[in-house]
């Protein structure tokens, strides 16, 4: 399985790095997941057909990564 979280050591490496993208709806708490091919608009309007009073989105485009902790090295255990 592929690291979800890569680690990357500059911003050009952010270009590699896994993505998703999400719809929001401003008057919900939970994210969907855009899949490839879902038309964002009538995702919207079919939400708002069944919750009239929700009318505003976001869409979220994520990158997942991990950076190297700076600092000094962890102490190992004493034997």
């Amino acid at each position: 399985m592929t690291n979800p979280f890569p680690e990357i050591a500059s911003s050009e490496d952010l270009d590699d790095a896994p993505t998703g993208e999400y719809i929001e709806c401003v008057g919900c708490i939970n994210l969907t997941l855009v899949t490839p091919g879902t038309d964002l608009v009538e995702w919207a309007k079919e939400h708002t057909r069944k919750r009239p009073w929700h009318t505003r989105f976001r869409v979220h485009h994520l990158t997942n990564f991990a950076v190297a902790a700076d600092g000094p090295e962890p102490l190992s255990p004493t034997p």
